[in-house]
């Protein structure tokens, strides 16, 4: 086990007065954005142990969350966490109780930990402004009877599991769907990037489908996908494409629909727009903005297939993309049957191994593909009721049962 030295940059009473805090604001919901309040999923965030180099807590900020990690399964684990300021981790049993504090490790440097005998949760914290990456390994893994009984346990009985911190791999409550499509741009049409052999400098890229997270995850679940998407596609793209054809001409309606677009507008400085772009009623009048047109998007799916259930996936952490998530947050609370998959604030980052050349290769969609499904499985277990008639999606007993 990690030993705490006498040159830790956090001293014990520190340490005591934060667990305090953090004992007091265990429940209290933290948000990073006015535009997240309202919201039908909340989460909640732990205060984490974060300073600056001069000492100050960052946690009022507004910039702070944690990434929570089971290690139920673990035996012993490494991590590494790449900051530009020192960072300390917090090991939790089941009930939240604090059985240790790892504590001023340095940029990049990999830690190699002996996990208590109780160690269920590790939260590291997060500080969105200067966090680049997080790597997490666990190894000597327990029996596969009690890994089994303890995933089973945080996945069905504990009610504060946020998404994402159980990772499934055959689909879980995803599987309901029959049909799936996704509106998406290179990072849904399974684009692979190649250099041209003896000409390094030119890369071309290639929509290959069949490696997409979305038809991963049709496989897994058994279930039929459509791919609405294309490299380079934007919500100012989208319509009058052959794919925004293919979604309205009624032969592949589904059950549950993605929209993974933002990477695309962001690079062509599309306008984010206000409030007043989109208007829910009269959806064709939407302003050429990316508010007016990802509700549009919504507003078209909802045309073909009113009770479908609807799923913007936000863009993952780069703080870049904040304006257009929180577009999307905005837009996505003025529809019913709509379910952020907030990846921004949940997922990690994309790893070495699963790019090539700046996209996703078979590994990182397979595994994104994971992330996804995950989710949903989250969502439709914490939500059930609003689940329970799913079957009756684009049939006539929608109408019998007055679900429209």
């Amino acid at each position: 086990m990690r030993k705490k030295t006498a040159s830790a940059w956090v001293d014990m009473k520190r340490i005591i007065m934060i667990i305090i805090l953090d004992v007091f604001l265990l429940s209290v919901p933290v948000g990073y954005s006015e535009a997240e309040e309202g919201r039908a999923l909340k989460y909640t965030v732990f205060p984490s142990i974060y300073y600056l180099s001069d000492g100050t807590s960052v946690y009022d900020s507004g910039y702070v969350t944690s990434m929570p990690v089971s290690i139920n399964r673990y035996a012993a684990m490494s991590f590494q966490v790449y900051y530009r300021a020192p960072a300390a981790a917090i090991v939790y049993d089941e009930d939240m109780n604090v059985l240790d504090v790892l504590e001023g490790y340095d940029y990049g440097e990999l830690i190699s930990y002996a996990l208590p005998e109780d160690a269920y949760f590790l939260r590291v914290p997060i500080v969105l402004e200067q966090q680049d990456s997080f790597s997490i390994k666990g190894y000597h893994h327990l029996t596969p009877e009690l890994a089994e009984q303890k995933a089973h346990r945080t996945a069905i009985l504990k009610d504060d599991e946020l998404p994402l911190e159980v990772i499934i791999h055959d689909g879980g409550m995803a599987k309901i769907f029959r049909t799936i499509g996704v509106v998406g741009d290179s990072l849904s049409s399974g684009a692979m990037t190649y250099n041209i052999a003896g000409e390094e400098s030119k890369q071309k890229n290639v929509n290959m489908y069949e490696y997409s997270w979305i038809q991963y995850m049709a496989r897994y679940c058994g279930s039929t996908a459509y791919n609405f998407s294309v490299s380079g596609m934007g919500t100012d793209t989208f319509f009058g494409s052959s794919y925004y054809d293919q979604l309205t001409d009624g032969e592949h309606l589904c059950q549950a629909y993605f929209i993974a677009l933002g990477h695309n507008d962001y690079n062509r400085s599309v306008p984010i727009g206000t409030e007043a772009d989109m208007d829910v009623e009269h959806w064709e009048n939407n302003a050429d903005t990316f508010i007016g047109n990802y509700a549009k998007i919504i507003s078209t799916i909802k045309s073909v297939q009113p009770t479908a259930k609807i799923f913007p996936i936000l863009m993952k952490k780069e703080k870049r993309y904040r304006e257009y998530n929180d577009a999307i947050r905005y837009v996505a609370s003025q529809f019913d049957n709509t379910y952020l998959l907030e990846m921004d604030i949940y997922a990690v980052e994309r790893q070495d191994w699963e790019d090539t050349l700046g996209h996703g290769n078979t590994m990182g969609y397979l595994n994104y593909s994971y992330q996804i499904s995950s989710y949903v499985d989250w969502i439709i277990r914490h939500h059930p009721e609003e689940f329970k008639y799913v079957q009756f999606i684009g049939t006539e007993y929608e109408i019998n049962l007055g679900l429209r």
